[in-house]
């Protein structure tokens, strides 16, 4: 990959396999670039669009190179342009607006993922925590309900679910 990059291929999908390889090695900013320059030569595919924004939170600012909260949400809206049903993309873009404490957006794009996928226990779970930080206590309640009751019907770790759910009530 570094042999191909460095005689100049011009295909994002190189430059993407090169990100990944990067991003393995703990090379963020790497990385970063990376999905930049397959980003210039036309990526196009949404599940890649979003790993790349992915990185945004995954390391420490210093560690992410020319990535800030404004590229990684380009990435996330690109990946939506392409796909605007895409569950993890409106769940990542709620995590980046409430990382930047734009709550209304952000309650907006977790209901909006849960709307595409209502059994989502992973959005359940962060918008019941989201609800709870905010201080309404009843829709934490409700969401962390319906999150335990999606677990109960799937067969996953019930216990834990509830243990969680009595964590949430006594916050």
């Amino acid at each position: 990959l570094l042999r191909r990059s460095s005689l100049g291929a011009g295909d994002a999908v190189t430059w993407c396999l090169l990100a990944r390889s990067r991003r393995a090695a703990g090379d963020g900013a790497g990385a970063v670039e990376a999905y930049q320059r397959a980003l210039e030569l036309g990526e196009s595919d949404p599940e890649r669009l979003l790993h790349a924004a992915t990185l945004y939170f995954e390391y420490p600012q210093e560690q992410r190179g020319a990535l800030d909260a404004a590229l990684a949400e380009r990435w996330i809206a690109s990946a939506l342009e392409l796909a605007p049903t895409s569950k993890a993309g409106h769940f990542l873009r709620g995590v980046l607006y409430e990382d930047s404490e734009n709550l209304d957006a952000a309650g907006a794009s977790y209901r909006r993922a849960l709307e595409l996928d209502p059994k989502a226990t992973k959005v359940l779970r962060r918008i019941a925590e989201f609800y709870r930080r905010r201080g309404d206590r009843e829709l934490a309640l409700a969401a962390g309900a319906r999150y335990v009751d999606v677990v109960r019907r799937s067969g996953e770790d019930v216990e834990a679910a509830e243990r969680w759910l009595a964590g949430l009530a006594r916050d």
